[in-house]
């Protein structure tokens, strides 16, 4: 089950100024905390002119803007009129994306979005949403939104993602205070529950049944329904059920760590991808799933592998990365779907360098720009400055970023060698070895348990069996082969008995034999073992018969089927068992019939 969610942060928090407002038509000074929305707001008394202030500052980069305290803005002068426009549009559109408005249609790359408008995305497809006041919300598959809550809500607060209404999926809302002011509270709406995210950062995540679950990562956030509102403190969660109050804070599971963490730098190999291989520790008793998410930024605005997988699951490999710089982070989610904070965001990057020979000398092209290599254990250096002797071999050493673990790049000139203070690689998983032959398991019996015999009227008598067999095992079944000896005593046969068919009064026989049962073991359900078989014999059957004064011998060959179950118990197993034989005579001798039923219990011991 791939993980659903739906990202929003802001950009920075509103500017907070002095009482002399800045004038448009001039320049300003990036303060600490200033976001464009913030400056327009304070500029032109209007949070939506922020086209203005962009159109005006070329090279800012895509919204939302990190601004930097001391830039230089140039502010143009407000136009006449009032600001007209959407309020938001898509900043970005991954596979299968869709919005309503109220028609649907395919969601595309700058599509304007207005109040009340809808956006949802299918499988493996995600988006982002741009607010005017530069909130960005990130939609992850399977998740629909109302971005602007009620369309018939007064339009105080346009341009903002304030009120939100989460239909499906998750939401995780990020909040960046302002200098010496708190950001406007986030409100997101579910079927049974109104979460409240007051500052910092936290999730809320609607499953199948509409429960409404409020994970707290920093600063404060509360969940109200049922006329009871619940305060959350970071690192706990709370859960509101349809038609039920919010449950009690409980904690969230812990951020997850490596026993092994990735490298920070891979190269693509000839196949065309890079592979970062690291290993988590064991985790919580409670957790059943890891979050493992790679993106382009620190902040996760703009994510790009997010897969989900069971916790047992310990060896993590991400192959898919094209050329470029990414952050990597991992979170686990418990029994109760509830998602913990993220593991500390870790810089990778993936890597191509290329050599080319340029008059006797060896080159490199490298992407990306951050990526050093240092050659001959020298100084780290661009590897595009590199000019090396192609008529020797060399040892090149590459890293992202001075305080990375070099990486060794390996091509037909270059010498790999190891690196100063390797960080241990992971094992490699080791190769499953041929699982042995189980041994052939031998065992005796005893048992206990009665007869009925079934010529004429049925007549019960005691029955004592001691046995030895061997089970030979195959896969998830066993070939079991026993030889057992019983005894079966019917001390008053019913009047009706026959001999081999002639009608007889009262009598009383005992039976001594021996049958050899062939069963067939099925052994997939833990410590019961069931079987089902064959088990033919031979016994001698004593009758004395009323009105004859000697008693009658003879010989009977028996055949019947068996089953029964084993359940282990110590070194050995209980077991049950029934059988249904048939017989008849073996010489001219008449006497009582065996036909009829058998069941014993006894234990079985096994070595």
């Amino acid at each position: 089950m791939r993980a659903r969610f739906l990202w929003m942060a802001s950009c920075g928090s509103f500017f907070a100024a002095s009482a002399h407002a800045q004038q448009a038509g001039t320049t300003y000074t990036v303060q600490a905390g200033d976001t464009c929305a913030g400056i327009s707001q304070r500029a032109y008394g209007d949070a939506r002119l922020v086209d203005l202030i962009h159109g005006a500052n070329p090279g800012m980069g895509p919204s939302p803007h990190r601004l930097a305290p001391g830039r230089q803005l140039v502010l143009p002068p407000k136009p006449a009129g009032k600001a007209t426009g959407p309020d938001a549009k898509l900043s970005s559109v991954r596979n299968k994306v869709e919005v309503q408005r109220p028609e649907a249609k395919p969601g595309k790359v700058d599509d304007p979005l207005f109040r009340g408008n809808r956006v949802g995305t299918a499988d493996a497809s995600s988006a982002s949403v741009l607010f005017r006041d530069e909130t960005v919300l990130q939609l992850g598959e399977r998740t629909l939104v109302v971005i602007l809550g009620d369309v018939n809500a007064a339009a105080k607060k346009v341009g903002t993602a304030a009120d939100t209404t989460l239909v499906s999926g998750a939401l995780r809302a990020r909040l960046a205070a302002a200098a010496g002011k708190k950001p406007a509270p986030v409100v997101v709406a579910t079927k049974s529950a109104r979460t409240t995210v007051k500052a910092g950062e936290a999730k809320v995540h609607v499953d199948p049944k509409h429960a409404t679950r409020l994970s707290v990562y920093g600063g404060s956030s509360s969940i109200a329904a049922q006329k009871k509102s619940v305060d959350v403190s970071p690192g706990y969660g709370s859960k509101a059920e349809v038609g039920k109050a919010p449950e009690p804070p409980r904690p969230l599971p812990g951020a997850p760590t490596w026993s092994a963490a990735p490298p920070s730098l891979a190269f693509v190999g000839k196949d065309g991808t890079a592979s970062f291989v690291g290993e988590l520790a064991a985790p919580a008793k409670d957790v059943v799933r890891w979050h493992l998410q790679v993106a382009n930024d620190a902040l996760f605005d703009d994510v790009v592998l997010d897969v989900v997988v069971p916790s047992k699951v310990r060896r993590v490999e991400a192959r898919t990365l094209g050329v470029g710089a990414y952050h990597l982070r991992v979170s686990a989610i418990d029994d109760d779907e509830f998602e913990g904070p993220s593991s500390a965001a870790m810089p990778v990057a993936v890597g191509r360098l290329a050599e080319r020979l340029v008059d006797g000398k060896v080159r490199f092209d490298v992407e990306p720009a951050a990526v050093a290599c240092a050659a001959d254990g020298g100084a780290p250096a661009p590897a595009a400055t590199l000019a090396l002797d192609a008529s020797r071999r060399h040892t090149l050493q590459c890293s992202l970023g001075g305080g990375s673990v070099p990486i060794v790049y390996e091509t037909a000139t270059v010498v790999a060698a190891p690196p100063p203070a390797p960080v241990a690689a992971p094992p490699p998983p080791p190769t499953p070895a041929a699982e042995p032959a189980e041994p052939i398991r031998f065992d005796v019996s005893l048992a206990l348990g009665g007869v009925v015999t079934a010529e004429g009227g049925a007549t019960v008598g005691p029955r004592g069996v001691v046995g030895v067999g061997m089970v030979v095992p195959a896969r998830n079944v066993a070939l079991g082969l026993r030889l057992e000896t019983f005894v079966d005593h019917v001390s008053d046969h019913a009047p009706g008995s026959k001999l081999d068919g002639t009608p007889i009064g009262t009598a009383s026989f005992t039976a001594v034999g021996v049958s050899v049962p062939l069963v067939l073991r099925y052994r997939e359900l833990g410590r019961v073992e069931p079987y089902v078989g064959v088990a033919p014999g031979i016994a001698r059957v004593s009758a004395d018969v009323q009105g004859r004064a000697a008693s009658v011998d003879s010989v009977r060959l028996v055949v019947g089927g068996v089953g029964g179950a084993d359940v282990t118990l110590g070194p050995g197993a209980v077991f049950g068992e029934i059988t249904w034989r048939g017989d008849t005579a073996l010489g001219s001798n008449p006497s009582p019939s065996l036909r009829g039923g058998a069941g014993v219990l006894g234990y079985r011991l096994r070595f």
